[in-house]
């Protein structure tokens, strides 16, 4: 089964980006990559922006941040934050819904 979801980048409360993710399509496409900047907070939830995504995996890959959603091909990383390990004190990855 197949899952969208979105993924914000936000500075100071404001979404400056907002991309689409989907999984479970069993392709094996390409990960979505994106620079990692100072003071951002990427927000994953679905398309909806109902719930957060119930489980994610998180590793470093050298300097990247490789994101693998548990609904998704196994092993395959969605999203690729390059260099976050370079803004990780001033920066977030977290899985969001509506409160």
């Amino acid at each position: 089964m197949s899952h969208i979801y979105s993924l914000k980048v936000v500075k100071n409360g404001v979404t400056i980006q907002r991309k689409q993710i989907a999984t479970g399509l069993g392709k094996g496409g390409d990960p979505l990559v994106l620079p990692a900047g100072p003071d951002l907070t990427y927000l994953l939830q679905d398309e909806s922006g109902g719930k957060p995504v119930a489980k994610i995996h998180t590793q470093f890959a050298g300097r990247d941040l490789r994101v693998v959603m548990d609904d998704g091909e196994p092993g395959q990383t969605q999203v690729v934050l390059q260099n976050f390990a370079d803004f990780q004190s001033s920066s977030a990855l977290a899985t969001v819904g509506k409160t």
